[in-house]
C-alpha cells in the first residue's frame, strides 16, 4: 500500500494530538488498496467540525450540518467529517438530519458499498468491518447492509453502483443487482445533473459501453426502449466528452424517438457540448467522405462539430468520412469564410455595398473555392466578385 503523503499524516497527527480519532476513509483507501494514487482525500473524525476548525489555521465550512470541513493545508484540500449517524432520508437522497457520533463502526456502516467503507490510520492499519477487501479482490460492488434500503435512503447509489462496475470492471453482487432493479422506480428523485454526472463517469471509463446496463436496469426508461440495444461501438471514439455523448446519442437515435439536442439538454449538460454532440449524432451516421459536400458541411458547422461527427461515423463503420476530413485539413483547403482569401471589407473597398447582399456575394465566393480550392485568391476572388455583380 502507497505510503501516505506527508499533507495527509501531518493532518492526521494534528487531530489526533488533540485527543480525536482520525482515518483515512472511503474511495482513497479503496484506490490505495488498489494500487493507485488517489484523486481526493477524505477524512473521518470523532472531533466535532468546530474542533477541527480550531486545529488548522485554513479552513472552508462547506458542509457544517453535515459535519464536513476542508482544511487547507500545503497547497491542498481535504474534506474533513464527523463520524455520523444519517437521520430519515425524506427524499430518497439527503438525509434529514445527521447526529454525530464517536463510533468509527457506525460511520462507516452508513456508506454504501463495502469497497468504500474502509477507513485506514495514519500507522497504517487498515479498518474494514464489511469486507471491502475481500470485494475488492473479487472484483465485486457490494452494498454494505441490505440494498434495498441502501438505495431507498438515496437513489442516485443506484447509479454509482454502475458507475463503479464500468470504471473499475467489477461486477454487481446478485442482491446488491436485484435491489437497483427492485428501486428502479426512485430514479426520478435524483436531479439531472447528478444522473448526467454519473453517465458522464461511464461514457468516459475504459467500459463505455456498460452504460447500458443503466437503461438494462430501468434507470431511464423514458429515454429509450428496454432492452438496449449494444453499445460496443462507444469504444470506438476517443474517451472524450464530446464524441462519447455523440456517439451515445447516435446511437439511441437509432432505436428510440429522442431528439438529440433535446435529450442532451434534458440532462442539464453545457451549452456547448449540447450543441457540438447533438449536431455530431445526428450527423455522424450518414456523414459523407465526398470531399466538396464535407466542405460545405463545414463552412455551416465548423471544423470541431465535423471532427466529432466523422468520429461517429467510425463507430458505424465507416472511416472514409474521417479520412476525407483529415486531407481536407492537410492540404490547407479552404471552407470557411475566415480562411476566404477576401473580406467584406476587401469587397467594399472595390465599390460593393455593404448589407445582405454583401453577405450573400462572400457566401457565392465560398462556394466557388469549395468547388475549386486553386481559386482561393484575392485577384481572382475580386474578378469573380465583379463577374457576379456585373461590375465592370
Amino acid at each position: 500500500m502507497t505510503t501516505l503523503p506527508n499533507f495527509l499524516l501531518n493532518t492526521l497527527e494534528t487531530i489526533e494530538a488533540a485527543g480525536h480519532s482520525a482515518y483515512l476513509v472511503g474511495g482513497p483507501v479503496r484506490d490505495l488498496v488498489m494500487g493507485k494514487t488517489p484523486d481526493d482525500w477524505d477524512i473521518t473524525t470523532s472531533a466535532t467540525p468546530e474542533a477541527v476548525m480550531g486545529l488548522f489555521p485554513k479552513t472552508v465550512p462547506t458542509g457544517l450540518k453535515h459535519g464536513t470541513v476542508t482544511v487547507l493545508i500545503d497547497g491542498r484540500s481535504i474534506e474533513v467529517t464527523t463520524f455520523r449517524r444519517d437521520g430519515a432520508y425524506t427524499d430518497h437522497r439527503h438525509p434529514e438530519e445527521v447526529n454525530f457520533v464517536t463510533d468509527l463502526r457506525e460511520d462507516l456502516s452508513r456508506r454504501d458499498f463495502t469497497i468504500n467503507a474502509m477507513a485506514l490510520s495514519r500507522t497504517g492499519e487498515l479498518i474494514d468491518f464489511f469486507g471491502g477487501r475481500v470485494d475488492l479482490a473479487a472484483g465485486l460492488i457490494r452494498a454494505v447492509g441490505d440494498p434495498l434500503i441502501r438505495f431507498e435512503e438515496d437513489a442516485l447509489r443506484m447509479f454509482r453502483a454502475l458507475r463503479f462496475s464500468a470504471q473499475l470492471g467489477f461486477s454487481i453482487d446478485p442482491p446488491t443487482l436485484s435491489a437497483i432493479w427492485a428501486k428502479r422506480h426512485l430514479a426520478g428523485a435524483i436531479s439531472a445533473e447528478r444522473v448526467r454526472t454519473e453517465l458522464e463517469k461511464i461514457l468516459l471509463s475504459s467500459r463505455p459501453e456498460r452504460i447500458a446496463e443503466v437503461f438494462y436496469n430501468g434507470l431511464l426508461a423514458d429515454f429509450a426502449p428496454h432492452p438496449m440495444p449494444t453499445l460496443d461501438s462507444l469504444g470506438q471514439v476517443p474517451a472524450q466528452k464530446h464524441p462519447r455523448w455523440a456517439c451515445f446519442t447516435a446511437v439511441l437515435m437509432d432505436y428510440s424517438a429522442i431528439e438529440p439536442t433535446a435529450f442532451l439538454r434534458s440532462l442539464r449538460l453545457d451549452n456547448k457540448t449540447i450543441h457540438v454532440a447533438g449536431t455530431a449524432a445526428t450527423l455522424g451516421p450518414s456523414l459523407p467522405a465526398e470531399p466538396i459536400a464535407l466542405k460545405h458541411l463545414l463552412s455551416r458547422y465548423g471544423a470541431e462539430v465535423l471532427t466529432v461527427a466523422a468520429e461517429v461515423a467510425v463507430a458505424y463503420d465507416r472511416s472514409e468520412p474521417a479520412k476525407a476530413l483529415e486531407n481536407i485539413f492537410q492540404s490547407g483547403d479552404c471552407y470557411s469564410l475566415q480562411t476566404l482569401a477576401v473580406t467584406g471589407a476587401d469587397l467594399i473597398a472595390v465599390g460593393h455595398p455593404p448589407g445582405p447582399v454583401l453577405g450573400e456575394l462572400l457566401a457565392t465566393l465560398l462556394n466557388h473555392v469549395i468547388r475549386h480550392p486553386a481559386a482561393n485568391r484575392r485577384s481572382e476572388l475580386l474578378r469573380l466578385a465583379k463577374t457576379y455583380t456585373g461590375k465592370a
